[in-house]
């Protein structure tokens, strides 16, 4: 297969869960001679990791659909221009302003026809039904779904799904969880004896990955409390995402489980340290702690998930919130408190 010049275009913010997951696909086509091209809102955290990454970044788009009818003029026209000078082949987009702006933008060839474009749904309230959305659809070439799930609902809404590149997701998130923290020892297994071993051999687990990091940590509070009889500590190391803690503080509610009360102002290490002393205080023998978004290449972000967890402070079980992902697996490694940097 010749080498494409494939256009990604992500109107979205690095804190929304999809921009971890675009680095990595958009690294993978680059790593197989195709030549990628990544359109976002400038002067975000993503646009700086994508720039680490080595990613070439589209000039002059503004990417935001707050900003009106003009703003969004103009990206038509530069990403029309971008389109036609560069030679894309393939535009590939992951949001709904994104996709609009692609079928909006891209030109006419010489030979006929126009680019292709396609679309990742990377979570459920995406998939719209209406009207103006099965436009949309219409024009789309092909559909990805990073789950069975959303295959499921894309299907529903009438949308043709080309492939999905998930294994059936965990309906409890329970089973990404144990398969990181026993890689091969999953299988065929009852739930109930691997969030056994899971919490005997790991009083403490972080909670990583690019998207699906809180609720998976809430979900297995829930199943520990319930099932096994835990008394689980819940805590957000999350300061990078606006509310990320008191989502995390009402999901802890709505499943009867203790919260540990934490800050944006807060040092993430800080805030790990803390809850752990709270933990030992209060009987609490299960610490489950939610964290921001990282990749493997933002070593002070890995070491700084690291640090609280390794002794003396007791074991840990690393855990991915990624029933995997389409992309790849978002963070990479982890450290454990043997030293090991384990793969998640």
């Amino acid at each position: 297969m010749k080498p494409l010049t494939i256009l990604h275009l992500a109107a979205n913010r690095w804190w929304t869960g999809s921009a971890d997951p675009i680095i990595h696909l958009v690294s993978g086509l680059r790593a197989r001679g195709h030549r990628v091209l990544l359109g976002i809102i400038p002067g975000d955290r993503f646009a700086a990791k994508a720039r680490e990454a080595g990613i070439d970044l589209v000039d002059g788009l503004r990417m935001d659909a707050r900003l009106g009818p003009r703003a969004l003029a103009r990206d038509v026209l530069r990403l029309r221009a971008l389109i036609r000078d560069a030679g894309v082949d393939v535009v590939h987009t992951h949001h709904s302003h994104d996709h609009w702006l692609a079928v909006l933008a891209r030109p006419k060839r010489k030979l006929g026809g126009r680019p292709p474009v396609v679309r990742t749904f990377h979570n459920l309230r995406s998939v719209k039904r209406d009207r103006l959305a099965s436009t949309l659809y219409r024009r789309t070439g092909a559909v990805f779904a990073v789950s069975r799930q959303i295959e499921s609902r894309c299907r529903e809404a009438g949308i043709a799904v080309a492939i999905s590149d998930q294994p059936e997701p965990a309906p409890d998130g329970w089973e990404a969880v144990v398969s990181t923290a026993y890689a091969g020892r999953a299988e065929g297994r009852p739930r109930a004896e691997l969030l056994a071993e899971l919490v005997a051999a790991a009083p403490s687990i972080v909670v990583a990955g690019a998207h699906g990091k809180t609720t998976t940590a809430a979900k297995l509070a829930r199943l520990l409390a319930t099932e096994q009889k835990r008394k689980p500590l819940l805590v957000s190391c999350d300061v990078y995402r606006p509310a990320a803690i008191e989502q995390l503080k009402l999901l802890a509610a709505q499943i009867g489980v203790d919260f540990f009360p934490s800050d944006a102002g807060q040092e993430p290490v800080d805030i790990a340290l803390a809850a752990l002393d709270h933990a030992r205080k209060h009987y609490h023998d299960v610490l489950i702690a939610d964290t921001a978004g990282r990749l493997a290449i933002d070593a002070p972000m890995m070491n700084e998930i690291a640090e609280p967890f390794g002794p003396p402070n007791g074991s840990t079980a690393p855990a991915s919130a990624c029933c995997g992902s389409v992309v790849g697996r978002p963070s990479g490694s982890m450290a454990h408190p043997s030293g090991i940097r384990l793969p998640v």
